[in-house]
């Protein structure tokens, strides 16, 4: 991303869960769960999707799904416990043109995609208008198709150098929810930290220290049937 590039990319997110197995008092029930992201590119100048990824137009598609499993019903104060599992994707998206040969389009192009294993446990309360919960969980990430190339030789101009570089990293997480019911729908909320990791990269990232823990959140809808 370059560093001239100040703002935010919206990225609509949608998740569904489809109950499969109820088990006895909410104990070992059994839900599967899928997820849908659109990224868009057009908002940054020389960002695109790699023509053979999943896409929606310009917009990158990625793809999600796993299990939900019940480990206790849960009676006020006691809450109910869940554990689940989503392994997530994300395309191929490319930064940035490479001319035909030294000193003529960009000066790199780097591509990358995204895979993500998501655990969570967390514990849960529901009351007549309100929904609680709060959980720990781990993330780890990886990639398969992570590289930056560029003209290295001007003595051989159409030479082209390619470093993979495919990075991974697991990450802790904890963090808490809200759920407000409005007639059919529910307005919902997430505040959460996720660790920091050095990744032992040889960039400064402006704005941004890898190595420095974040918080994240964000709301949404939902609803049921």
């Amino acid at each position: 991303m370059p560093s001239s590039f100040h703002g935010a990319i919206p990225a609509p997110l949608v998740e569904a869960a489809l109950g499969l197995v109820r088990g006895r008092g909410g104990f070992l029930s059994v839900d599967a769960l899928g997820s849908a992201v659109v990224l868009p590119t057009s908002r940054v100048s020389g960002l695109s999707v790699d023509s053979n990824a999943a896409h929606i137009g310009g917009a990158a598609l990625g793809i999600g799904y796993g299990a939900r499993v019940g480990i206790l019903g849960g009676t006020f104060p006691i809450p109910a416990l869940s554990v689940s599992w989503m392994h997530r994707t994300l395309p191929r998206i490319q930064y940035g043109n490479l001319g035909p040969a030294f000193g003529t389009g960009d000066q790199f192009e780097f591509s990358m995609d995204l895979k993500a294993d998501n655990y969570r446990a967390v514990a849960s309360w529901k009351f007549v208008l309100v929904d609680l919960a709060a959980g720990l969980g781990v993330d780890h990430y990886s990639s398969s198709a992570t590289s930056i190339s560029f003209h290295d030789n001007p003595l051989s101009p159409g030479n082209v150098r390619t470093v993979v570089i495919n990075p991974s990293s697991t990450r802790e997480v904890a963090f808490v929810n809200g759920g407000l019911s409005l007639a059919a729908l529910k307005l919902v909320a997430e505040l959460g930290f996720q660790t920091g990791k050095d990744q032992h990269f040889t960039t400064n990232f402006s704005n941004f220290d890898p190595k420095a823990g974040h918080v994240f959140g964000g709301v949404g809808l939902r609803f049921g049937f």
